[in-house]
């Protein structure tokens, strides 16, 4: 759980009794696990050129559902606060205006640099055209519970009290 994350927020309020504080019903995030971060930048280390950037591709979430996932079968009650001046409902790793230079390479995409000189011969066929938001590829309620499980991110892996999701 990164330091911007919701899920020792979520853990805080579960703790307290509730309620979970969230955005709204329609909000998604991406949900990087550590080991996923540490792969992209051996990844880019390896195969990345001059000015490169690389974005791995992974799954997203409603925050709803992490909420869920999060309170299991606890009689938590989840409140909706609204969005804030500034918030998304969407995370963008890629924008239009980069997806026009990011090549899609695998479990990865490379944004190409905007300047000439680092650019070099790309021979490139095609280059992704649409923004990478995490308004695609949204997991299921039962996928971020297994992605919290398997990362250790449940109540219970962090020394809360210990119930289950099913």
């Amino acid at each position: 759980a990164s330091r911007g994350s919701v899920i020792p927020l979520f853990h805080q309020q579960i703790l307290n009794g509730g309620p979970v504080t969230i955005t709204t019903e329609d909000m998604t995030r991406f949900l990087l696990p550590l080991e996923k971060a540490v792969d992209t930048i051996f990844e880019a280390l390896r195969n990345g050129g001059p000015g490169e950037t690389y974005v791995p591709k992974v799954t997203s979430a409603r925050i709803s559902d992490v909420a869920t996932a999060l309170i299991g079968k606890r009689p938590i009650k989840k409140l909706i606060t609204g969005i804030r001046p500034g918030e998304k409902i969407h995370e963008i790793l890629v924008s239009e205006e980069e997806s026009f230079r990011t090549e899609d390479r695998g479990d990865y995409l490379a944004i190409n640099p905007m300047l000439p000189e680092l650019i070099g011969d790309i021979k490139v066929s095609s280059f992704l055209n649409r923004e990478y938001s995490s308004r695609d590829n949204v997991m299921s309620l039962d996928e971020v519970h297994q992605l919290l499980m398997a990362n250790h991110l449940m109540l219970e892996d962090v020394g809360g009290e210990g119930e289950t999701f099913q």
